[in-house]
This record gives C-alpha cells, structure tokens and sequence, in this order.
C-alpha cells in the first residue's frame, strides 16, 4: 500500500503546470507588422509565433484608431502606431486586439492580456507629446500616466485583458506621439507526456485499491 501511495503522489507530481509567459513585440523590427503602413485601420498583423510553458502558438494583432474629425489621426510611421496630433486640443485612440491565437502543439493556449507598452519618441517627459495617456481594457481597469511620472514606458498595475484602449490627450503643441513595443501575456498548458499518463493511470489504479483495502 505505500508503494501505491509513492507512485499516486508521483502521479501527481508529473502533471503540467501552467504558468505566464510574457511576449514583447517590437513594432517597428517585426516584419510581421511590415502591413501597418497607413491609416486608421483596422490593420491587422501578419502572423506570429511564441511558446508558453512548452505550447507553441500563433496568433495576430489587430489595431483600429480614430480621427478627431480634421488632420489628427492614427496613422503608422516605420511600422509604429503614430497619434499624428495636426490640431491642438484632441484625443485620440487606438484599439489593439489578439486575434486568431491557435496552439500549433499539442496543448492549450490562452490569451491573458496586455502588460505594458513603450513609447519612441517625443515622450510624456520631454514634451512634444501628450499630456497624458489613459489605457483601459476590456477587462482590468484604466490607468492613466502624465509627464509628471517621468514614464520610458507604461508597466501596468493591473493586467488589461480582452481590447487594450489607448488614449492620448494633445498639449496643444501639434506634435506626433509614437508606439515602440507591446507586451502581451499567454498561458499555454502542455499535454501530458506518455510517461506522465501512464503514471496519472498508476495514480488512479492506487487510490482505488487502497479504498477496497
């Protein structure tokens, strides 16, 4: 009977683990975004490819934005979402969406949300940006970053799962604000291995027996 419970808690032992793998794509290096060359969208990505906890995976990036009704637009420049600020006193927004994820090995995959984005240049802190970025999603709240905070990049509190909501707040200045890179989180869970299968069998087989005992 203890060499049944040994091998029940190897079982046990042997089963996958999850855990969250955290993605950063560069937009302007990623040939995948090589599609991302002009106006509001929705654009969406060519395919790319991660691996979380042993699944592999492959998915695409949506990106849809609005105009402020004038000159002042989501545009693309090098690939990089561009808030082309052409008149004082706007707001402007993008929408970015994980579309067509799909496990390319055995396994589950999920998609667990946005984690962070950084900007290129005429940041928050220097000026010539916005005055202040507020993301939201669809889950996970919204934060808001100023110049104040002095940010090279916005590292959330809270994870934005589902559509990520950027929202940029002109200064006035008509000045141009540009994406750099997006985290994205995942978490894949691998099928068990035969070995591991045999033993979640042994596992089973041991509990059973030790109840008839």
């Amino acid at each position: 009977m203890k060499t049944l419970t040994i091998l029940s808690l190897s079982a046990l032992l042997a089963l996958p683990a999850s855990a969250a793998t955290v993605v950063t794509l560069d937009f302007d290096a990623d040939s995948a975004f090589s599609t991302w060359v002009d106006g509001t969208g929705p654009l969406t990505s060519g395919t790319l490819t991660g691996t979380a906890d042993g699944v592999n995976f492959s998915y695409q990036v949506r990106i849809s934005g609005t105009t402020d009704g004038t000159n002042s637009n989501l545009d693309f420049n090098d690939q990089r979402p561009l808030f082309n600020f052409d008149n004082n006193n706007v707001t402007l927004n993008a929408t970015l969406s994980v579309i067509n994820l799909t496990a390319t090995s055995p396994g589950t995959i999920a998609f667990d949300g946005f984690t962070a984005l950084s900007q290129f240049d005429n940041k928050l802190a220097t000026g010539g940006g916005p005055d202040a970025v507020r993301v939201t999603g669809t889950t996970g709240g919204t934060e808001t970053f100023t110049g104040t905070m002095n940010p090279e990049s916005f590292t959330f509190a809270t994870i934005k799962g589902g559509d990520l909501f950027v929202e940029a707040v002109d200064d006035g200045d008509n000045s141009n604000w540009r994406l750099e890179d997006l985290n994205l989180q995942f978490t894949g869970v691998a099928v068990p291995e035969p070995s591991s299968a045999v033993l979640v069998g042994l596992a089973g087989l041991g509990l059973l027996v030790r109840r008839r005992r």
